[in-house]
């Protein structure tokens, strides 16, 4: 089920370019290479740089697992 649920959201470029997690080829290393990347090239053009993170505790544990799994339902009932 994950093979062709990735398959599919890879295949169809559903999935958002600078997604890291769970995507073969990408890391963690990737995502900050990328963003130090970033930061290098907005210093050296003399733009300024604003870095924001933001975890949230207890985030998985609050979804609104019936509304994604409606969501998903929905858009990719034909992959299933």
């Amino acid at each position: 089920m994950t093979q062709r649920l990735t398959y599919h959201l890879e295949s169809t470029n559903s999935l958002y370019d600078r997604q890291h997690g769970f995507r073969e080829s990408k890391s963690v290393d990737t995502a900050i290479n990328e963003l130090l990347r970033n930061i290098k090239t907005a210093r050296r053009d003399g733009k300024h740089v604003l870095e924001l993170s933001i975890d949230i505790k207890g985030a998985f544990d609050n979804f609104q697992h019936r509304a994604i799994l409606k969501t998903l339902t929905t858009t990719l009932a034909q992959v299933i």
